[in-house]
C-alpha cells in the first residue's frame, strides 16, 4: 500500500465463518462495471446530494487469477442511469409551460415525451411541501433536516428485472435496485427497502423508487433504523409524490401491458445478423483491378444530401474512394428493424491505416494497428441523427443494439441522453479505434460510434474551420 503522509487509508479484511454473504460469488458480479454498480447501489460510495465529480474511484476485480481493472464515479445509481427511454418530468413541465404561453395546446403531446419506460423527478423541500396541505409535524421534520426527495415511476415491475438481470447481469431476481422507498441521511441510504403506504393503486408501491434524503437526521442504531416520525414524515413524502404528482403523469409510461423484455427481439435481431453473414458467405462479391479504383479526386455527388438515401449514397462513395477504410458492408436492408450489417477491419498495413496529417488524417496511431476484422455489427442511417434518438424513445430501437450510426448531421437530441467525444479534435484522435470514424456517443448503458459526414467534409476540407466547430459543438460535453 503507498504511504501518504495526509489523509486515510482503510483496509477492510473479509472472511471467517461469521462473514455474510460466505462468498462474494452470490452477486454473481464479475465485471468492474457491475462491482461499482453495486458498490454504488449499498455502500457510501452512493454519494447523494454530494459533489463527486472531482473523485475517481478505481476498482480491481479479481476473477480465476485474473484481474480486470476500471474507474468510475462515485454517486448513487438512479434508475434513470440505465434506461435510454426514462423521461425527465421537468423537462416536459417546462415544455407544458412554454407552450401555454404561446397559446399551443398540451393536449397534442409530442413523440419524445410518449410511451417512456419511466418518469423520474427531483424534489425541492418546498417542492415536497407544496405536494397537498395538513402537514402538520411533519412539515417541522422535514424543513429541520432540509428534506429533499428522487422519485422514479416505471411502466412495469419488469424494468428492475431488466436492469438487474440484463444490463447488470447479477443474481436473477436479486433486484438490487427496486420499487420502495430509502431514506438517506447524509449522504447515504440508510437500511432496507419501506413499504410505500398507498391505500390505492397499491401495485404503484412496486414500480416506484423513492428515495427521501435528510441531513443530521441520525438514525436509532438501537432500532436499526430512523426514529418513528422521521420514518413516518419520510412514508408521507412518497405517499404524496406518487398520488399527486407523478401519477397524474402516467398517460407518458408506455402501456403496462407491453414487456420490457427483448429477449425475443434481441434473438430476432441475432438471427437476422447470421442470415447475412451467412449469405455473404455463399454469395462473395468482389472486383479489384489494378485500372480500377484510381480516386479521381472528387466525389460523384454535386449536392449536399437532402435525405437519408442520399446519406447511403455519399457514404457508400467515401467507402470505396478510400475516405473511410475500417468498415466492410455486409448488408443493407432498410426493411427490416435496422439498416445495415458491417465489419470492423484494420491491418497492420501503415500506409493504409496509419494517420497522417496530410495523406490521412482520418487514420489511427501506431498502436491501434493489427490486423483485426471485428464480428458483424448493426448499422443505422439517418440525415439527422435526431430521429434516430427519436426512435430510442419511441422505444422503436434500442441504443444497445447499434454500433454504428452515419449521419449527414449530429442535430442536438443526443445531448438529451448521450455525452460525446469527438475524433475530429486533434487532442482525441488517439481515442479513435477505427478508421474513419468521426465520433463516439456514450452513457452508462451504451456506446454507439458515429460519422457525422458534414463535418467529416468540413473537417477535410477546411481544418481550421473544423476545429472550431468541434470545440464549440462538444468540447464542453466531453
Amino acid at each position: 500500500m503507498e504511504i501518504n503522509d495526509h489523509g486515510a487509508a482503510i483496509l477492510i479484511r473479509l472472511g471467517g465463518s461469521d462473514t455474510k454473504p460466505k462468498t462474494l460469488r452470490y452477486f454473481t458480479a464479475h465485471t468492474p462495471e457491475e462491482w461499482s454498480y453495486l458498490l454504488r447501489a449499498k455502500t457510501p460510495l452512493g454519494a447523494i446530494d454530494r459533489e463527486t465529480d472531482f473523485i475517481t474511484c478505481r476498482i480491481h476485480v479479481v476473477r480465476d487469477g485474473r484481474m480486470e481493472s476500471d474507474e468510475f464515479r462515485p454517486g448513487y445509481p438512479y434508475p434513470q442511469e440505465f434506461l435510454g427511454s426514462a423521461l425527465d418530468l421537468d423537462s416536459y413541465l417546462s415544455w407544458q409551460k412554454e407552450t401555454l404561453e404561446k397559446g399551443g395546446n398540451t393536449a397534442n403531446v409530442p413523440a419524445r415525451y410518449r410511451k417512456r419506460t419511466g418518469i423520474y423527478k427531483y424534489y425541492s423541500t418546498d417542492e415536497i411541501l407544496a405536494l397537498g396541505s395538513g402537514w402538520g409535524e411533519e412539515e417541522e421534520i422535514l424543513r429541520m433536516h432540509r428534506a429533499h426527495a428522487y422519485a422514479a415511476f416505471m411502466h412495469s415491475t419488469d424494468v428492475w428485472d431488466v436492469i438487474n438481470d440484463k444490463k447488470m447481469k447479477l443474481r436473477k431476481g436479486l433486484k438490487i435496485i427496486r420499487g420502495g422507498l430509502l431514506i438517506a441521511n447524509n449522504g447515504m441510504t440508510q437500511g432496507e427497502y419501506l413499504v410505500i403506504p398507498l391505500t390505492s393503486s397499491i401495485g404503484y408501491q412496486k414500480q416506484c423508487h423513492v428515495v427521501v434524503h435528510l441531513t443530521n437526521a441520525d438514525p436509532d442504531l438501537g432500532r436499526k433504523g430512523f426514529q418513528p416520525e422521521i420514518k413516518e414524515a419520510c412514508e408521507e413524502v412518497a405517499k404524496r409524490i406518487i398520488n399527486n404528482s407523478l401519477k397524474k403523469y402516467k398517460e407518458l409510461l408506455k402501456p403496462t401491458g407491453v414487456s420490457t423484455s427483448e429477449d425475443e427481439k434481441e434473438k430476432a435481431l441475432a438471427d437476422w445478423i447470421r442470415e447475412q453473414e451467412d449469405f455473404q458467405k455463399n454469395n462473395p462479391l468482389s472486383l479489384s483491378s489494378a485500372h480500377f479504383f484510381k480516386p479521381k479526386n472528387e466525389i460523384s455527388i454535386s449536392s449536399i444530401p437532402q435525405k437519408e438515401q442520399d446519406v447511403i449514397a455519399l457514404f457508400n462513395q467515401l467507402i470505396a474512394g478510400g475516405v473511410i477504410r475500417s468498415i466492410n458492408l455486409l448488408a443493407t436492408n432498410q426493411t427490416t428493424q435496422y439498416d445495415g450489417v458491417y465489419r470492423y477491419v484494420i491491418s497492420e498495413d501503415e500506409e493504409t491505416y496509419l494517420h497522417d496529417e496530410e495523406a490521412n488524417p482520418l487514420g489511427l496511431e501506431l498502436e491501434k494497428l493489427k490486423n483485426f476484422e471485428s464480428q458483424p455489427k448493426v448499422l443505422e442511417y439517418k440525415h439527422n441523427l435526431d430521429y434516430l434518438i427519436q426512435d430510442f424513445h419511441n422505444e422503436e430501437k434500442r441504443a444497445d443494439d447499434i454500433n454504428l450510426a452515419v449521419c449527414w448531421v449530429m442535430g442536438e437530441s443526443w445531448r438529451e441522453d448521450f455525452e460525446c467525444t469527438s475524433f475530429l479534435l486533434e487532442e482525441n484522435i488517439s481515442h479513435r479505434n477505427y478508421h474513419g470514424l468521426t465520433h463516439q456517443l456514450y452513457s452508462a448503458t451504451s456506446r454507439i460510434d458515429v460519422i457525422v459526414l458534414s463535418e467529416l467534409i468540413e473537417y477535410l476540407e477546411n481544418y481550421e474551420k473544423s476545429q472550431k466547430t468541434q470545440e464549440e459543438k462538444y468540447e464542453n460535453d466531453e
